[in-house]
């Protein structure tokens, strides 16, 4: 009887055991894995976040700031996204039928000075210097514009004299508590064209930016009344369903058209809810449950838009975790990537749910890295934007910082969109190093214009070890060193000792990334020192300063 005992004591602790060292072997391997991927980021990739100026969740913090401070709060938003090597922004500059700039259409945000249709102080327009900062930044700017929504709270919104809703009453359906733009009347789509026309005319915004907001989420008991628009204007349509999806593809072809007419170098991207169709619903669609789809619920066929070139990326909203089974993320990143056809896909993160999400998935402080590591084994995946900018400064499990250390812990280029342009600009001009005292100055001279007739719009500086090839370097986003300003012609390196460590590489980008050949200080003429090295350079200078300076300085004057 003991002996028996004593066997099955001995089989459950070797199963115990065996368990537990293959719970620990998994989570190495799934460490292991991430740690793989921070250490190998791309040298192309979209890295944003969405700041909601709605309601004013993210910025300005609150109505009716001062200029001073609303810009002081913008500024603090770019400069965390520099340190954590983002290089975009997607910025509400229409929250609801308003403008966070200079419309020629519609009032000023509500959410801006404190009361709809009231002007900043002295001329003062957001949208022109969120491009300067942004831009000065090296990050690009993409005006993210509500399509449908007019006044987001019936009761509680003062909508002003001069807004849509008032001068054309007959363009709008009401929804519980909202008005939206019926986009079944084409005069509204009109309307929406020109628009953003306008917006694209006279600012110089990298990007349009649509929402997942066209026909609105379906409440219980609630329904739209444009039946008599169905029947004026339904034409071929089998049924509503199929002309509400109409009106929207509509818009959308419309507006890439009209834009593209005044910009051929603009990006139109649209970020729609994360599920297009279920598989029960379609054969094409993802083997999700999704409660809600876009192509079903919210009547916008963003795989048709996609298969059509109308778009020029797709952000899918994908807020939902690794470990969720009805919806589950992986599920959904493969069917996206087998669905992008050639256009860029940048996946949505629900940044808000870290720490506070009912699914408990969110509470672990690696859900956003594990999905990075995951997107990045998909060729047709070329970046990510999170929503919020509150969350993301807020930083919740710290996995901003995780961002900052490790996934994005080298720069990146924004991927080039080759149908947009495909012309690489020429490479930069008199490229030289000088040893100025204790540092390494680079400067050069500005490329003649690209035969498509670009300008350089930045550099890209390359560190390489000296036995790298230059090819191979130039591809490896660890030896990326900085991006340049396009203004700029010159660049300091205060550790003197890196010009005999490294081989140093300058390229030109344009405005869509294209990259130039690079250019290289001609190695051979570094050995001008002799039998000095930078180390007993510097020992020398610091002793005879300006001695030394005076009686070596011309071997230094040109390289």
């Amino acid at each position: 009887m003991h002996q028996k005992n004593r066997k099955s004591i001995r089989k459950l602790f070797w199963g115990f055991l065996i368990t537990f060292v293959g719970v620990i072997i998994i989570q190495i391997l799934s460490v292991s894995n991430l740690l793989v991927s921070a250490q190998n980021p791309p040298k192309h990739e979209f890295r944003a976040i969405w700041i909601t100026t709605l309601n004013n969740m993210d910025w300005p913090s609150k109505k009716g700031l001062s200029i001073e401070e609303i810009k002081t709060e913008y500024i603090e938003i770019l400069d965390i996204c520099a340190e954590a090597n983002l290089n975009a922004v997607i910025v509400q500059v229409r929250p609801s039928g308003d403008s966070f700039y200079k419309s020629n259409y519609e009032p000023w945000s509500e959410w801006l000075m404190g009361e709809q249709g009231k002007a900043p102080e002295n001329g003062f327009d957001p949208l022109t210097f969120m491009l300067e900062e942004t831009h000065k930044r090296n990050m690009e700017f993409h005006a993210w514009l509500n399509p449908l929504r007019a006044v987001y709270h019936t009761r509680f919104s003062n909508v002003h004299s001069s807004h849509i809703v008032n001068r054309k009453p007959q363009w709008f359906l009401t929804y519980g508590s909202m008005k939206i733009f019926n986009p079944g009347i084409p005069e509204v789509r009109n309307y929406l064209v020109e628009l953003s026309e306008d917006l694209v005319t006279r600012y110089d915004i990298d990007g349009l930016h649509f929402d997942d907001y066209f026909y609105p989420y379906p409440q219980p008991d609630m329904k739209l009344k444009d039946d008599s628009q169905y029947w004026k204007y339904k034409g071929d349509s089998k049924n509503k369903e199929e002309w509400r999806r109409n009106n929207i593809s509509q818009l959308v072809m419309d507006i890439n058209t009209a834009t593209k007419a005044i910009n051929p170098r603009l990006k139109f991207g649209i970020s729609p809810a994360g599920v297009w169709r279920n598989i029960y619903d379609s054969p094409l669609g993802s083997h999700t449950r999704g409660g809600v789809t876009s192509y079903d619920h919210l009547n916008a066929d963003i795989r048709l838009w996609l298969e059509k070139g109308w778009i020029d990326y797709v952000a899918p909203q994908v807020y939902f975790s690794t470990k969720l089974k009805t919806v589950n993320y992986r599920t959904l990143i493969r069917w996206w990537d087998k669905n992008s056809f050639g256009r860029h896909l940048y996946i949505g993160h629900a940044a808000f749910k870290v720490y506070w999400d009912s699914d408990k998935s969110w509470y672990d402080k690696t859900e956003i890295p594990q999905q990075i590591t995951y997107n990045r084994r998909f060729k047709n995946i070329q970046g990510s934007v999170f929503f919020r900018a509150k969350n993301f400064l807020r930083n919740r499990g710290n996995f901003r910082d995780s961002l900052a250390n490790f996934y994005y812990r080298t720069p990146a280029l924004v991927p080039p969109m080759t149908w947009l342009d495909n012309i690489s600009p020429n490479s930069p001009k008199e490229f030289k190093l000088n040893l100025e005292g204790l540092h390494a100055k680079f400067t050069w001279q500005k490329p003649t214009i690209a035969e498509d007739g670009d300008c350089v719009y930045k550099y890209a500086l390359y560190k390489i070890p000296l036995e790298a090839d230059l090819k191979d370097g130039i591809q490896n986003p660890a030896n990326l060193m900085t991006i340049i300003p396009a203004q700029d012609t010159s660049f300091v390196i205060n550790e003197i000792a890196l010009v005999e460590k490294y081989t140093f590489a300058l390229t030109s980008l344009d405005r869509l990334n294209n990259e130039s050949k690079p250019v290289i200080p001609e190695k051979e003429k570094l050995l001008i020192l002799g039998k000095y090295t930078i180390e007993e350079f510097q020992y020398l200078y610091q002793h005879f300063n300006k001695g030394i300076n005076n009686h070596f300085g011309w071997l230094f004057s040109s390289f």
